[in-house]
């Protein structure tokens, strides 16, 4: 009978051990496995996106505007235009 516990002992410490040494590995490795899952995401989702004109559509030699759109003028400052409720 004392065989048998010792096989059983001998078990559960081969198996917590081989998960000691897997967290550290990914404990060590966080950074390089959350890249290489974001890549993959990323390339799966650009895979299954085919809109036309984003990407390799784009003329490469377009010529840059030389006149830029005017901004909008800047809101006057003071009392806000909406009627706000102030109990």
């Amino acid at each position: 009978m004392q065989k048998v516990f010792n096989a059983i002992s001998l078990l559960t410490f081969i198996a917590v051990g081989a998960q000691v040494v897997g967290v550290v590995y990914l404990v060590n490795n966080q950074d390089s496995i959350k890249e290489a899952i974001i890549k993959e995401a990323v390339t799966a989702v650009m895979g299954s996106i085919s809109m036309p004109g984003l990407g390799g559509d784009l003329p490469i030699d377009a010529p840059i505007p030389s006149v830029m759109p005017e901004a909008a003028p800047a809101p006057e400052i003071g009392a806000p235009s909406v009627r706000m409720f102030m109990p």
